[in-house]
């Protein structure tokens, strides 16, 4: 019994001095300093004779956010085209006549009405659609390929219309009143109201050619150049010059 009650006596005296050792001469232990040993690094803890410190997630998959994303809504806008000369004056807007007849030079109240869907950004591109006749304003062309090249950029495209929808690049179809279309052309920035036109390269379906619109009051229709300038010069025509498009909406969206 004596030496049962020794052994113990034993094993208690050692516990004590491992404790001992790992608390630093002079320390007074209390609550506080579990607040304390839970801010130490582990290479302070290794100091001290402690474990390492259990990880701390940082990061739960449950927590992770759950709120949908803002989702854009497209409204349909609805407006008049105005027609600007080079110089800012107006040159009038925009009827059509015919298919091959696209005139800009009419007053607010004899000009066609034009709509698209309002798109999330700047290089969106959008159809133009006539509601009144469910056709859309597009460049045409005569064939069923057709690309801008650096050394072809005074080519032109007929201004038209279709009943179509073609995805910008093509392959282009047709032909309409015979023309060949793409209908993803344009392209609005609401801060200036511009209205303006690109054509995507049948070649490659990736490259976008802005494009100069082309007009004049003795001209029968309105045509789209690569370079305008260079159209002029090179067909020699007197009839058109560069125009631009501002699109006057009869309600801003929300």
């Amino acid at each position: 019994m004596r030496s049962l009650f020794y052994i113990l006596s034993l094993l208690a005296l050692a516990s004590t001095t491992v404790l001992a050792s790992r608390i630093p001469a002079g320390h007074v232990v209390d609550i506080a300093d579990n607040v304390g040993v839970r801010q130490l690094t582990n290479a302070q803890r290794f100091a001290r004779g402690m474990t390492p410190a259990t990880p701390r997630r940082l990061f739960s998959p449950t927590r992770a956010r759950r709120d949908p994303m803002p989702s854009f809504t497209s409204v349909p806008l609805s407006g008049r085209i105005l027609a600007k000369k080079a110089d800012g004056t107006s040159a009038g807007y925009v009827k059509i006549n015919s298919f091959s007849s696209i005139m800009a030079g009419h007053d607010a109240a004899s000009a066609d009405i034009f709509q698209f869907n309002t798109v999330r950004s700047v290089t969106d591109l959008l159809e133009l659609n006539i509601p009144q006749t469910g056709l859309k304003l597009v460049p045409g062309t005569t064939t069923n390929r057709f690309w801008f090249t650096p050394t072809s950029m005074y080519s032109y495209l007929y201004m038209t219309t279709s009943a179509r929808s073609v995805p910008a690049g093509g392959p282009l179809q047709g032909p309409d009143n015979s023309r060949y279309v793409e209908t993803l052309n344009w392209l609005y920035d609401p801060a200036t109201k511009g209205l303006s036109a690109v054509w995507v390269n049948t070649n490659d379906a990736v490259t976008r050619v802005p494009l100069d619109i082309l007009w004049g009051p003795t001209s029968s229709s309105m045509l789209f150049s690569g370079d305008g300038a260079l159209y002029k010069e090179k067909y020699a025509d007197t009839r058109r010059d560069i125009i631009t498009f501002v699109f006057e909406p009869f309600v801003q969206p929300a």
